[in-house]
C-alpha cells in the first residue's frame, strides 16, 4: 500500500526511533509514509493513543522474583474476603 500526498509533511523522529520504524515497515511491506499515515488514521478512528507501559528488564527481573517468593510463601501476604474487607484493612478503619 503506498498513499499519495498532495503536500508533503516532515516529520522529525529520533534516529534509534526511525531506523526501527523503517525497518518494521519494510518487513510490513508497506513504506514509512504509509506506516505512520495508517497509525495516524487509527488513533484519529479511536480518538485515542494507545500506548502500553514498558518495563525494563531488570524491573520485570525484580517483580518476577518477587511473585516466584509470594507463591513459595517466602513474603508473607494478606487475603480478605471482599474488597470492602481490603479497603477496610488498608485505609485501617
Amino acid at each position: 500500500m503506498k498513499t499519495t500526498l498532495k503536500k508533503p509533511t516532515t516529520i522529525r523522529l529520533d534516529e534509534q526511533t526511525k531506523k526501527w520504524a523503517q525497518s518494521f515497515a519494510r518487513q510490513s511491506g508497506i513504506d514509512l509514509s504509509t506506516l505512520i499515515t495508517l497509525s495516524l488514521r487509527e488513533t484519529q478512528k479511536k480518538g485515542v493513543v494507545t500506548a502500553e507501559p514498558v518495563m525494563s528488564d531488570k524491573k520485570y527481573a525484580f517483580y518476577m522474583d518477587y511473585v516466584e517468593k509470594v507463591e513459595k510463601g517466602e513474603i508473607k501476604t494478606t487475603k480478605h474476603a471482599s474488597f470492602e474487607d481490603f479497603k477496610k484493612h488498608m485505609l485501617k478503619i
